[in-house]
């Protein structure tokens, strides 16, 4: 098994995806080089991971709540199967899956407790990436459905 060499004490980090994912420290960048310690580069990969852990478990995107997310649904999802309909030339025979989006206070109480340390906006407070690989959630063997009963 290969050890790492030592980590250098600084990198450039270049911000490139989609913004929603991206810690605040690379939100409020203005050069397209961000020069970060390691510790805060890696800490900025940790909250995108929290980012993605959210989305994975709930349905929802970065930065919309449970209750945002279904008032676009009610104007988006009409729009949407009329276009799937248009496109298909019938009338009302065309019908998108749906999809699930639970709220994020259905969530178990250890799964909420790792997004919030994934994604807490201070990187000297985020876990390391093991650390955070023995979290109580991950460790627990709780199965991904990790919602109460609906």
């Amino acid at each position: 098994r290969r050890r790492l060499r030592k980590l250098p004490n600084a990198v450039n980090v270049t911000p490139v995806g989609t913004r929603l994912y991206a810690a605040p420290e690379l939100q409020s960048a203005t050069t397209p080089i961000v020069a970060l310690s390691t510790n805060a580069a890696l800490a900025v990969d940790i909250f995108s991971l929290g980012r993605m852990l959210r989305y994975m478990l709930t349905g929802l995107p970065p930065g919309m709540s449970h209750q945002q997310y279904l008032e676009k649904q009610g104007v988006l999802v009409p729009m949407l199967k009329a276009a799937v309909r248009l496109v298909r030339g019938k009338k009302g025979a065309a019908h998108p899956p749906p999809r699930v989006v639970l709220s994020p206070t259905r969530l178990s109480a250890p799964a909420k407790a790792l997004i919030g340390l994934l994604t807490n906006k201070d990187p000297a407070v985020r876990p390391t990436a093991s650390a955070a690989h023995g979290h109580e959630w991950l460790e627990s063997g709780e199965s991904p459905q990790t919602v109460r009963s609906i």
